[in-house]
């Protein structure tokens, strides 16, 4: 496959681009990542600016920016079970545009939708049990990138990407069943957190859950959904970043009595002028 000629296969579906970090063997960490600073907000939308990225010998993977940016919306399938299940709910979910890497299980894939009457939020696999859901301020690795294990991404189902229903949305985030009790994972409030305002916001809101009890794992789960309710959408991995110092920092034990406390107490003398005065005394053994 020839990069250029895919970058202007996408760019001419109206999709946006961002390049991607090369992968590096054995790194599963590579390949999957953007590096330009404020990628959410501008993709890539002409050939001039893409050769500086894909014809440039550096063999930087191609990223779909997901969301209002593409008009996309992708399903990331990582446990097949769950999603079978919806596919047996709505067959025609498989007849959609379809990309897989050649060397993945065949479940494997990224489902490609386009939005219709609703932008949904984007979820992971620890909210939804079957995978990610990318919208706004995701990206998808888009053939022919390659995957840090060797494997090349290629289009499986090349067909127009179905509108993505609200019926579907409902579908996949019932696929997991919420625990009975469940510690809520409030976000700083129902307006959306503006510019400047999305770091700060993140420690309060990380630090509030922390100090409910919630663990790390916990609190990086529910991140995405914090970063959607920003204006314009917190980047991820940055917001991951910001969840991860207010977990490094050790919340300290309140000592409410010292060792003068614990091993003296206190008692009274009197002066040489006779005037009673007060005075500490250790504590005697036994």
């Amino acid at each position: 496959m020839n990069k250029l000629k895919m970058v202007e296969s996408y760019l001419d579906r109206g999709w946006g681009l961002t390049p991607v970090g090369a992968p590096k063997s054995g790194d599963k960490n590579s390949g999957k990542n953007p590096f330009q600073p404020g990628w959410t907000q501008n993709p890539i939308r002409d050939m001039e600016t893409g050769k500086g990225y894909w014809d440039n010998g550096k063999d930087y993977n191609v990223g779909v920016m997901t969301g209002e940016i593409s008009g996309l919306v992708v399903l990331d399938i990582d446990k097949p079970d769950m999603f079978e299940k919806f596919l047996e709910q709505f067959p025609e979910c498989k007849n959609t545009y379809t990309v897989r890497r050649d060397n993945a299980e065949e479940w494997k894939c990224h489902y490609y939708f386009k939005l219709a009457d609703f932008t949904p939020p984007s979820h992971n696999v620890e909210t939804t049990g079957w995978g990610d859901l990318m919208c706004n301020g995701k990206q998808a690795v888009v053939p022919p990138s390659v995957h840090y294990t060797g494997g090349i991404y290629e289009v499986v189902n090349d067909v127009e990407p179905l509108p993505f229903k609200r019926e579907y949305y409902d579908a996949l985030l019932m696929a997991k069943k919420k625990p009975a009790k469940t510690k809520k994972k409030s976000s700083p409030g129902k307006e959306k957190v503006q510019e400047g305002e999305r770091n700060n916001a993140l420690s309060d809101w990380a630090r509030q859950l922390r100090k409910q009890g919630m663990s790390k794992k916990e609190v990086k789960a529910a991140t995405p959904d914090f970063c959607q309710e920003c204006d314009p959408p917190y980047d991820e991995a940055e917001a991951l970043k910001t969840v991860e110092s207010v977990f490094s920092y050790n919340t300290p034990i309140r000592r409410d009595k010292t060792l003068v406390q614990l091993n003296y107490f206190k008692g009274k003398s009197v002066d040489e002028d006779g005037e009673t005065q007060p005075k500490t005394k250790p504590l005697g053994f036994r």
